[in-house]
């Protein structure tokens, strides 16, 4: 497992994209139905399966931190 995820920065930012779309889908109840464009300050919408996805739903941005003390 060490050996395919190389790249740590590549490593981290999956890291983190997994943790948040776990949370974010207990606490609100919402997965990710599309990822976003680059440019628009946010990563993933997010919704359910209703007719028009869109409507009402989050945006999900997905920040990390590879090193950082226990009060970052």
């Amino acid at each position: 497992m060490q050996k395919c995820w190389n790249d740590l920065d590549v490593a981290t930012e999956h890291g983190a994209i997994g943790i948040a779309i776990l949370l974010i889908k207990k606490v609100i109840g919402h997965a990710p139905i599309q990822r976003s464009r680059k440019g628009t300050g946010f990563d993933y919408w997010m919704g359910d399966d209703s007719p028009m996805p869109f409507q009402s739903k989050a945006r999900l941005e997905i920040s990390r931190i590879r090193h950082g003390a226990t009060t970052t």
